[in-house]
């Protein structure tokens, strides 16, 4: 039989590769060596992803999963590269051998403090494409703590290594070692910043994406105005931007909407989707609901203005798009949108998405405290809509219902629920709601702190 190497670089291609992949002894001499099996791996990646090339990387795939011997051969620089490779592939047996990876990983601190920076962001990467894969995850955590706390191994990282590492870091940013491990990359990004203004669409839009998931900390709203600076300054790279990148972007400069830099990269995105169809229609519905978030936070500016329309016009026009937009997405466009219900797109925009939140229950009883205020309030200023007064209608009975929701409000929250169903009292369902609201204050260690006086008395009339 033909040896493996020159299989995979054969160009005659089909009937070769099937009869490789379906030898059972394929990997006896690459096994007991083990050396050339993460090349072999990886050369599968340099090919057209077709039937036979994702066969014969399954059955490699399947080798890692099932042969502990041979996991723990691979030194550090062969275990990054296979990760590498797995991660080039969607089906479910990469995954698993990506897990058995991890789970030594975890455990063999010999080969994690061996690892080099380009080592740690090859495995990042596949760690983070499973990033709810348990295994993954204690592995990707392991791989934080040496990024957070080894500053010479952080300085041999390159901007793009830097990129991968934060991406996958993001996926657990609720994790304080992770959290601490994306602080320590962000200052690299202020700290060599000339190194940083060669990225380009979508490296500066994920880049942007991850630093968005500690936007609280000073150093990461410093590495994102930086790179907010480059969208302004640089017209060839935001040309170069489609709609993926966009709507990363502004996501994320929607988190800093105070910041002056990331203000004006916000409007300069801005223009892209007022001037460019092709990027319109590159947004999904949660690319969509992201650009909204971001222009809902400038919605006084014109050109931000003439996006939010140019969006609306998109959601109108599109029924799928709408049905697919889970609940927090319908309660992120509706309080977007309805900060211009006064433009008449945006208007027929907030009734459509006030038909599917006052008839889906699935999206009601989804939204998170925090939603179920946005809507509320955004319906508020539309109580003339048959269908806009429909959805508060639900809302109104979900806070009736649901005494988890009540008892997360703030009392701030409160009184824009407050405000909202007490322009509806004529709905017996509101009414009801604002009776229990007002019981949930009264309950309350400190009632009246942050409650509105004249709201509370127009609840109480």
């Amino acid at each position: 039989m033909k040896g493996a190497e020159s299989l995979l670089r054969s160009r005659n291609l089909d009937n070769e590769r099937l009869s490789f992949v379906n030898n059972p002894d394929i990997f006896a001499a690459h096994a007991k060596g083990h050396s050339n099996f993460h090349l072999l791996l990886a050369s599968l990646n340099e090919r057209n992803h077709d039937d036979a090339n994702q066969k014969i990387a399954a059955s490699f795939a399947e080798a890692l999963a099932s042969d502990g011997a041979l996991r723990s051969k691979l030194n550090s620089r062969e275990f990054a590269s296979c990760l590498s490779a797995l991660a080039k592939w969607e089906p479910e047996v990469f995954q698993r051998a990506a897990a058995r990876l991890a789970a030594r990983l975890e455990t063999d601190s010999r080969l994690c403090d061996a690892l080099s920076g380009s080592e740690i962001s090859d495995c990042l990467i596949a760690f983070g494409k499973w990033h709810k894969d348990e295994a993954c995850q204690h592995a990707g955590l392991r791989l934080a703590i040496r990024l957070a706390n080894d500053e010479p191994l952080r300085l041999t990282l390159g901007v793009r290594e830097v990129i991968e590492c934060l991406n996958a870091l993001c996926k657990w940013d609720r994790e304080p070692i992770c959290r601490a491990a994306g602080i320590h990359l962000a200052a690299g990004i202020t700290t060599d910043a000339l190194l940083w203004n060669d990225l380009n669409g979508h490296e500066i839009g994920s880049c942007l994406n991850a630093l968005s998931k500690w936007h609280d900390h000073e150093t990461c709203v410093q590495a994102g105005a930086h790179l907010a600076r480059q969208i302004v300054t640089n017209d060839r790279l935001l040309s170069r931007m489609n709609g993926l990148a966009i709507a990363n972007a502004l996501y994320a400069l929607g988190k800093w909407h105070g910041n002056e830099a990331c203000f004006f990269a916000g409007r300069r995105l801005a223009t892209r989707i007022v001037t460019d169809e092709t990027v319109v229609r590159q947004l999904n519905g949660v690319r969509l609901a992201n650009c909204l978030s971001a222009l809902g936070e400038w919605a006084l500016d014109s050109a931000c203005q003439r996006a939010v329309v140019r969006l609306a016009k998109r959601v109108v026009e599109d029924g799928p798009l709408r049905h697919n937009l889970n609940g927090r997405h319908v309660a992120v466009c509706l309080h977007s949108l309805a900060k211009l219900h006064t433009e008449k797109t945006c208007r027929t925009a907030v009734g459509q998405l006030s038909r599917r939140l006052a008839t889906d229950a699935s999206i009601c009883n989804r939204l998170s405290a925090k939603h179920v205020v946005n809507c509320l309030k955004s319906l508020g200023d539309m109580e003339d809509d048959p269908a806009c007064r429909s959805a508060a209608v639900r809302l109104a009975q979900r806070l009736l219902m649901d005494s988890v929701l009540v008892a997360q409000l703030s009392n701030e929250a409160v009184s824009d629920c407050l405000t909202a169903l007490s322009k509806l009292q004529n709905e017996a369902a509101c009414r009801d709601a604002v009776t229990r609201l007002l019981h949930r204050v009264s309950a309350s260690e400190a009632p009246h702190e942050g409650l509105d006086a004249a709201v509370m008395q127009r609840s109480f009339s």
